[in-house]
């Protein structure tokens, strides 16, 4: 029993799949996409601070951790007395 191994046929082999191996790598462009979900998730987190600062303003004013609580707009209490009048008249 004898066992023929062919090495040149071997190490080109390895040598082609080497090869397809660092291909492949180059074509996930970890790189790429490693900035393109940093820079979206930066866009994310900047477009909930100011929700969250509201949020905490809001429950700062409820629980009346805060002296200056926010006042509505003119607007909004001249909408009010409108309102008001109108349930006198029903």
């Amino acid at each position: 029993m004898s066992f023929n191994f062919n090495f040149s046929q071997l190490q080109e082999q390895a040598q082609k799949l080497t090869s397809s191996l660092s291909e492949n790598i180059n074509n996930l462009k970890l790189q790429e996409t490693t900035q393109n979900l940093s820079s979206n998730l930066t866009k994310e987190v900047g477009n909930l601070k100011p929700i969250f600062q509201r949020t905490t303003r809001s429950l700062q004013e409820k629980f009346g951790s805060i002296d200056d609580i926010s006042e509505l707009p003119q607007e909004y209490k001249d909408l009010e007395k409108k309102v008001d009048n109108l349930k006198i008249f029903d």
